[in-house]
């Protein structure tokens, strides 16, 4: 059964393979600094394939191919990379094998060897692999000046912006439309605990263990899903991280263009609600389509439009 499922998944995926680093990579910040890290491929895959069958990394890995074909026509089936690296959470592009094997342009993803990073971590990052495979196999121009790493309540640069959000919108999708255990009591509260049980699960500390993430993980289902980060902080005081991560929002009052173009929660609104959009839940053949089209109108903006910081990227995609 195992051979039977690896097998489908190489058919409508293209095929998978594990890495593991030869040296030690530091992947203590928000992005990876060693330019062409070294790995060997992991000599016993078959403990760490069963992780991918989950619904997260099953549309992680649709995503990825249909990115690849979009950019590669006829480029035969792609290879979705995974390097298992201690403290990995990130994408990033290039490294080379122990054999002497070159992949410079070739986007790919670190996760921490724990089935935890194959659910929600590996959506997230497949989106940023999806985008960089899209722009040629490079990483976009950024500025690096968020005042909070990828928290998705933050106002950052418009090259972070445009591609934290559009990775966030995935895990606003998955949490709207996926149907596992998890994900349902997590996000749809169909569960109401009191009393004993985890910080993240019981109802007195809910919003606490959110904020404490900073990357807000239920606000990336429901302030996303409502377009909240369209709108500016009701909080008007001379507090600067409560002006970003406050959740109370001033409805009267939309945020300027500039401050859109640069609201990593904006952009996961307009991905997410150009995908889901109609009286209800779309079918998961026309979410696919949706995802497509955004992707199609990626591959455009990048080809015709040069990369830097100040790109308003959004725009370049709207006339995509």
């Amino acid at each position: 059964m195992r051979w039977t499922l690896l097998l489908v998944s190489c058919s409508v995926w293209g095929q998978v393979v594990f890495l593991e680093p030869v040296e030690k990579i530091n992947t203590r910040g928000a992005e990876i600094t060693a330019k062409m890290p070294v790995y060997r491929k992991v000599a016993a895959p078959a403990r760490f394939e069963k992780w991918l069958h989950n619904e997260s990394a099953e549309r992680a890995l649709r995503l990825y191919r249909a990115a690849w074909d979009i950019a590669h026509p006829g480029g035969g089936t792609p290879t979705y990379y995974i390097a298992l690296v201690e403290g990995g959470n990130h994408a990033s592009v290039g490294f080379r094998l122990e054999n002497g094997e070159e992949h410079a342009r070739e986007a790919y993803i670190l996760l921490d060897a724990d089935v935890s990073r194959f659910d929600t971590t590996l959506l997230h990052e497949t989106g940023h692999m999806a985008m960089e495979t899209l722009a040629g196999g490079r990483q976009l121009d950024d500025q690096q000046v968020s005042s909070i790493p990828h928290s998705t309540a933050t106002l950052s640069d418009r090259a972070t912006a445009f591609s934290e959000g559009y990775a966030i919108h995935l895990e606003t999708l998955a949490a709207h439309v996926h149907r596992d255990h998890a994900t349902r009591q997590r996000f749809h509260r169909e569960q109401v605990v009191f009393g004993d049980g985890s910080f993240r699960q019981v109802e007195y500390f809910r919003h606490s263990s959110d904020l404490a993430s900073f990357s807000q993980n239920l606000a990336r289902y429901l302030d996303v899903r409502e377009n909240n980060f369209s709108f500016e902080s009701a909080f008007q005081q001379p507090d600067y991280l409560r002006v970003q991560l406050e959740k109370s929002r001033d409805f009267a009052t939309v945020r300027d263009a500039n401050q859109l173009l640069e609201s990593e929660g904006f952009y996961a609104s307009f991905f997410f609600l150009f995908v889901v959009r109609g009286a209800e839940i779309p079918a998961e053949s026309v979410i696919n389509d949706r995802e497509k089209r955004i992707l199609r109108a990626m591959r455009g903006m990048f080809v015709r439009n040069k990369p830097d910081a100040s790109r308003p990227w959004l725009i370049d995609l709207v006339v995509e």
